[in-house]
C-alpha cells in the first residue's frame, strides 16, 4: 500500500483515482454507513471539494483506492 497527495494543479493527472476515490466516499457513507447524502453517477461530492483541496489517497497493491482524506 502506498499514499499519494494530489493537490488541485494535478487533478487533470489523476482523473481515474480522483474518480475512483468519489465512487468511493459514495459506497462508504451512503452504502454502509447509511448517511444522506447526495450522490450523482455513483459518485459524493460536497462543497469542500469545491474548495479545491488536496487530497491524499491510499492505494492498495493492486492500485485500487482504498482509502482517503483531504487538506482543506
Amino acid at each position: 500500500m502506498r499514499a499519494l497527495a494530489i493537490p488541485p494543479d494535478a487533478y487533470d493527472d489523476f482523473a481515474g483515482l480522483l474518480d475512483a476515490m468519489h465512487r468511493l466516499r459514495a459506497h462508504i457513507f451512503k452504502g454502509r454507513l447509511g448517511w444522506s447524502v447526495v450522490t450523482q453517477g455513483g459518485r459524493e461530492t460536497d462543497e469542500f471539494d469545491a474548495l479545491k483541496p488536496t487530497y491524499i489517497l491510499a492505494i492498495s497493491s493492486a492500485s485500487a483506492v482504498v482509502g482517503c482524506a483531504r487538506l482543506l
